[in-house]
């Protein structure tokens, strides 16, 4: 291993999910340095879950939103490697190590895994598909990915900023579009999954037009339009 390794985790009434990730994180062939979760004052359990468990995670309180966590968890991380994951996705147990090899080998800033649904339901699955296709057919001329999963180095992004506070939502796209048009940017061949929640909540149709106006919006620059659009974290 080159460097250390943190994994940051912004969290807020997760406590049905974070407890698994946490175990698919001890479970790694390549161990994390660090695990850092950033709690938005949960009201659940989370915070039981969290300190009590084996990997001894790093617990801290910060105001809600998941922009502010992420820019916290990365200003208290001690690794070069960042690691950035919701707290609802499951990984297998050579993520990490596999991960950290391609990102070494093709010498990258920042990167993505593919995103598959951790779901039953067909529609949902080909949701997941149709939008990691995009990602990696546009990964050379524009940069995307989502903030379930994101490997980048604390390095690059102390040269080139963290995630931008004034986005209410699709601050993961536009960080990671940033990033990788400042350095090497790469689609890995490993993958996460990611709960199928917002999608079985708020219909298909919905989450999926809400998708398209964010990306439309914020592809046009018009940032003040999309932060009106309503985009819950926690709220699941």
């Amino acid at each position: 291993m080159k460097h250390k390794i943190s994994v940051i985790i912004p969290t807020l009434n997760e406590e049905k999910y974070i407890g698994n990730l946490l175990d698919d994180l001890s479970n790694q062939t390549l161990l994390p340095h660090e695990v850092i979760v950033v709690d938005a004052k949960s009201v659940d359990k989370t915070k039981k879950v969290v300190t009590t468990h084996k990997l001894k995670p790093i617990f801290h309180i910060h105001k809600k939103g998941v922009v502010h966590q992420r820019n916290f968890g990365i200003a208290q991380s001690t690794g070069e490697i960042i690691i950035l994951m919701d707290a609802d996705v499951r990984i297998n147990e050579k993520f990490i190590e596999n991960s950290l090899h391609q990102f070494y080998k093709h010498d990258l800033h920042i990167a993505c895994p593919n995103y598959r649904a951790d779901s039953k339901h067909p529609d949902i699955k080909l949701c997941f598909a149709f939008i990691n296709s995009i990602f990696v057919v546009t990964q050379k001329f524009a940069p995307s990915g989502a903030g379930m999963c994101i490997i980048t180095t604390k390095s690059h992004v102390i040269k080139h900023g963290g995630f931008d506070e004034t986005y209410n939502a699709y601050e993961d796209w536009e960080f990671i579009r940033r990033l990788g048009r400042k350095g090497k940017f790469k689609i890995l061949k490993t993958y996460v999954k990611g709960s199928d929640r917002r999608f079985v909540k708020e219909g298909v149709i919905k989450v999926m037009s809400q998708y398209t106006i964010l990306t439309l919006l914020h592809c046009l620059k018009m940032k003040r339009v999309a932060n009106k659009i309503p985009y819950k974290f926690g709220g699941y």
